[in-house]
């Protein structure tokens, strides 16, 4: 089977199966011979109608390999599947029956689909843990914090920017000459006396450097200031607590089972620093101590929960589905269940029933901060980069990106113009080339056999730019 290509959305990339479901846990199959099934767990034949759902893997960009060496297995006579592309789209209009989703798809869902689609399992590394991973705050003791203002001024550890750890700032400045990178570097610089943000603070290497010369404060803490990198001994979600418990930070934001693995308090084993020295402060400016905590403790208070991975079916076949992912577990080895289940978890994670099934809104809401966490920096949201669309097949398209933005923290937001006329069948380009010349629009997005228009009306000047796209 020659390997599939690369969606053009980053949040729809990945498998689409065909299947059919039935209900009793049963698994059915359509051969080329005939129409049968497989049901029950000692398993029969029998005949059954030609009718089929159709299921959605959603595939990560390092993910190169895995449609090659499993796909194979979905070929094989008694397997309903066969993979294909583009499943977050094709589940919310209703072209697909389930998919896995991740967090920011899950959020895009949210705002597309609800209630046609319903979450019915999550997929856990860690059984045990409600969450993929929670962050908190760690002040310390001797500060005497009784309040979110208390950290103005203080010594702040950060795990990176380049690490995509959800971190809010207390604060914001919005100045409107600034970019929004530069409007969160100035904020923190101005709350914090020192800090360590080791890492890229942007992609541009050069301006990378210019900002870091501009707020050097940031850097001030990391062990070798002058680099301020991710090779700096207080990077990442382990080096963050050695800039704390190296003295050389007041306060960290941290992930709490790295937190938890630090203090010695989960899994019991050596402690890196004091427990009793340190707190949680919570979002309502509360202290939580950490030194009674114990690994059967209830967590302390998170500013931001990133869920788990989930499978999300449409509500009509719901149940089914949940039935059917939950009898994975026990797939034989290099059987089309068996290449099911790794594209679904990898083979690394468990699947858990959801006892009550909820939209992807409901599902979010029950995460602490995740929802609000992308949101509390508001400078971005007084901005939008102007998209003019000529046809409503391409508004529509502008519409997925905006929110598949919005949902991975990118910003500013994009604001899609639609086409003129209430009926929105002009697809004449002409007016969205006005557009971007009178400043109306920032952006159009044209065909290739447009560009000769774009030429013509003097748009290949210096004062426009044209990029080719390559799907």
């Amino acid at each position: 089977m020659s390997r599939p290509s690369i969606a053009t959305f980053p949040f729809a990339s990945g498998f689409f199966i065909s299947r059919r479901l039935c209900s009793d846990w049963s698994v059915s199959a359509v051969k080329k011979t005939g129409k049968e099934e497989f049901s029950g767990r000692r398993g029969r034949w029998r005949s059954v109608s030609h009718v089929h759902d159709r299921f959605c893997v959603v595939t990560s960009s390092n993910s190169s390999g895995t449609a090659p060496k499993y796909c194979p297995f979905l070929d094989a006579e008694d397997s309903p599947a066969v993979c294909v592309l583009e499943c977050l789209r094709r589940l919310t209009v209703g072209k697909a029956d389930f998919a896995v989703l991740q967090a920011e798809e899950i959020f895009v869902a949210s705002k597309t689909s609800s209630p046609q689609v319903l979450i019915t399992n999550e997929l856990r590394l860690w059984k045990e843990y409600k969450y993929e991973y929670q962050m908190v705050v760690i002040v310390r003791n001797t500060l005497n914090i009784t309040g979110i203002s208390d950290l103005r001024g203080k010594r702040f550890c950060h795990p990176g920017f380049d690490l995509q750890h959800d971190w809010t700032d207390v604060t914001s400045n919005c100045e409107p000459n600034m970019t929004i990178m530069e409007n969160r570097l100035k904020s923190s610089s101005e709350f914090f006396g020192s800090a360590c943000k080791p890492g890229s603070w942007v992609g541009d290497p050069s301006f990378d450097e210019i900002l870091k010369s501009k707020y050097p404060n940031l850097c001030q803490l990391c062990d070798v200031p002058r680099q301020c990198s991710n090779l700096d001994k207080y990077w990442g979600p382990k080096g963050v607590l050695l800039c704390l418990s190296d003295e050389a930070g007041d306060v960290a934001w941290a992930r709490l089972d790295d937190t938890l693995f630090h203090f010695g308090i989960n899994p019991d084993g050596p402690a890196l620093a004091v427990p009793a020295e340190f707190s949680v402060l919570c979002p309502n400016g509360n202290l939580e101590p950490l030194a009674p905590l114990t690994a059967r403790s209830p967590p302390p208070c998170s500013w931001m929960s990133r869920p788990w991975g989930v499978v999300a079916a449409r509500s009509k076949i719901a149940l089914e589905v949940q039935k059917l992912v939950s009898m994975l577990d026990n797939a034989v080895y290099r059987t089309w269940q068996w290449a099911l289940q790794y594209l679904l978890t990898r083979h690394t994670h468990s699947i858990v029933e959801i006892e009550t099934m909820l939209t992807p809104e409901d599902y979010l809401s029950k995460a602490d901060g995740f929802l609000s966490a992308s949101a509390q920096f508001s400078c971005g949201m007084s901005r939008s980069v102007k998209m003019c669309t000529p046809t409503l097949l391409e508004e529509a398209k502008c519409s997925w990106m905006r929110e598949a933005s919005l949902a991975y923290g990118l910003s500013p937001a994009v604001s899609c113009l639609g086409p003129e006329g209430e009926d929105g069948k002009n697809d004449d380009v002409n007016h969205c080339l006005e557009s971007v010349a009178k400043g109306s629009a920032d952006v159009a997005v044209l065909d290739t056999k447009d560009q000769l228009l774009a030429e013509r009306s003097g748009f290949l000047n210096k004062n426009y730019d044209l990029y080719n796209l390559i799907n």
